[in-house]
């Protein structure tokens, strides 16, 4: 998670974009960012906060079965 910060913190400082694919609902990205005890809840919470902006506060949900599985 700290190192998923200094990306997301690089890339927001230098007006990069960024791709980021996930299985995790929006919702469920924020839990996984704001759940790690050994960082700074302001460091989670801004994580996810730069991703939101990066994406013009909406994040595409692309939906179907896993690959995998079939």
């Amino acid at each position: 998670r700290r190192i998923l910060f200094r990306i997301i913190n690089a890339r927001y400082n230098n007006l990069r974009p960024i791709v980021l694919t996930s299985n995790l609902s929006p919702d469920q990205l924020r839990n996984y960012l704001d759940t790690n005890p050994n960082e700074n809840m302001d460091k989670a919470e801004r994580s996810y906060d730069r991703l939101w902006e990066m994406a013009s506060g909406g994040f595409l949900q692309i939906k179907g079965e896993s690959y995998r599985r079939s």
